[in-house]
């Protein structure tokens, strides 16, 4: 079943293309990230996604319906979004920042139920954050904040969720942590899961298929064992990576190389 469906999206800011003629279709369950240079509309395919971005031309669909169709209460039920970066416009406690990712079941002015109460607790102790439950949000650490607001994020209790470098600010440890338990979901839940990386090492291990961008376009789309090699390495990076078979974990690691070759 396509849960996304993209077709011939363009899209510019300030005048400038960032997206040129892309198509694609992701299916319930995908584990997928998207890979690419700075600039190459990583970033800005996630907002067209989570109807944060209208494209400029062609269309997005979510279960089939145009994305712009849906209603923001009905779209933050399905559809669960994490910017690289997230600041409250007010003072908010750990435990309040995760509640208002109910947001979308709760009516009028009620502070939650036993049960999103729960849901809260459950997101907080699976993201490895819930000691910071009374804590000052701005008071704990970029990457302590930022398992907070993933915690968030699975507090709406999504069918999809869209990450954008969702392990930048975070400790290996807690980075891997997380891919693992996004990796569960999907597979325990069904969760259909969408991340954009530059964690290459981490993202091919998890990652069942990976979108290669560049300028705007997709350069390849596949299996992550077909996409990440050299070749494409060299297209996207230039000639400063090798791709080495492990046996030990049975799959590749990207390394740098010491000097690039002439």
């Amino acid at each position: 079943m396509n849960i996304f469906r993209v077709e011939d999206i363009s899209a510019s800011y300030n005048g400038k293309p960032v997206l040129k003629d892309i198509s694609f279709r992701i299916n319930k369950g995908e584990f997928v990230s998207i890979v690419g240079p700075n600039g190459a509309g990583k970033s800005t395919i996630l907002k067209i996604l989570a109807s944060i971005l209208d494209a400029g031309k062609g269309s997005a669909y979510y279960k089939d319906e145009l994305i712009q169709e849906y209603s923001a209460r009905e779209l933050a039920k399905e559809i669960s979004y994490l910017p690289q970066s997230f600041q409250p416009a007010f003072p908010l406690t750990c435990f309040d920042m995760v509640m208002t990712g109910r947001t979308p079941y709760l009516k009028g002015l009620m502070l939650g139920s036993r049960k999103d109460r729960d849901i809260v607790y459950n997101a907080m102790r699976e993201t490895d954050c819930f000691e910071f439950i009374n804590r000052d949000f701005n008071s704990i650490s970029v990457g302590e904040q930022q398992r907070v607001i993933f915690a968030r994020a699975l507090a709406s209790e999504p069918e999809v969720l869209l990450l954008d470098e969702p392990t930048a600010s975070l400790d290996l440890r807690h980075a891997v942590t997380i891919y693992r338990m996004l990796d569960r979901l999907r597979e325990e839940k069904g969760l259909t899961v969408i991340t954009v990386s530059h964690n290459l090492n981490i993202t091919s291990r998890f990652s069942r298929r990976i979108i290669l961008m560049d300028s705007g376009k997709i350069i390849c789309d596949g299996k992550t064992g077909d996409v990440i090699n050299e070749k494409y390495l060299k297209v996207l990076y230039g000639d400063t990576f090798r791709v080495i078979y492990s046996e030990q974990i049975k799959g590749n690691i990207i390394v740098p190389v010491n000097k690039v070759e002439e």
